[in-house]
């Protein structure tokens, strides 16, 4: 059973229905976000806040921005879960939503209000391709390619339409995270 892939969501969803509750709305403003660890490089960096370089993947926008992000994960961590652990799942959303963040602050204007899982979940295809790759003498041919399709529609659109709102350098970032995390620990466990 994935547990740790059950309890990241399950806090994802405490946060924002703790959100909800405080706010009594469910589509939350960026001054809201920023009050609940969402990531803005001139308050990130510019004021020292670094903790949300992680809390910020915890926090999100809409009930459809939760919605998705927490199904993508649902399906990606449960089989990166089978593969490496409850551990490294837990490392593996820290290091994406790490990356993904950094990126995000780093390069978006300063006040740009970033949050979501989305970060983490472009981690763990990352890793996921790379362990496709790795053990492609394991794994159907097709896979790797429809591996590469998802990812692609996650940073494609983005990078071509910025009105969708969506945050292309947080979302390279966390693919970046789970590429260099699967090289490090991407070995499956011993059963």
């Amino acid at each position: 059973m994935p547990v740790m892939t059950f309890a990241l969501i399950a806090f994802n969803l405490m946060v924002y229905l703790a959100m909800g509750l405080t706010y009594g709305v469910w589509d939350f403003t960026p001054t809201m976000l920023l009050h609940w660890g969402a990531n803005a490089g001139d308050v990130t960096f510019g004021m020292g806040q670094y903790y949300r370089l992680l809390t910020a993947s915890f926090v999100h926008v809409t009930p459809a921005h939760i919605l998705f992000n927490m199904l993508a994960f649902y399906q990606l961590g449960t089989i990166v879960e089978r593969i490496v652990g409850a551990r490294r799942v837990l490392a593996l959303y820290l290091v994406s939503a790490l990356t993904g963040s950094l990126l995000s602050a780093a390069f978006n204007p300063p006040f740009i209000v970033s949050a979501g899982a989305s970060t983490a979940v472009l981690g763990f295809e990352g890793f996921f391709l790379a362990h496709l790759y790795r053990y492609r003498h394991v794994y159907p041919s097709g896979l790797i390619y429809q591996t590469l399709f998802w990812v692609a529609l996650a940073i494609f659109p983005t990078a071509f339409n910025r009105a969708m709102n969506v945050d292309l350098w947080g979302h390279v970032g966390g693919l970046a995270g789970g590429l260099v995390f699967a090289w490090f620990f991407g070995t499956p466990r011993s059963r």
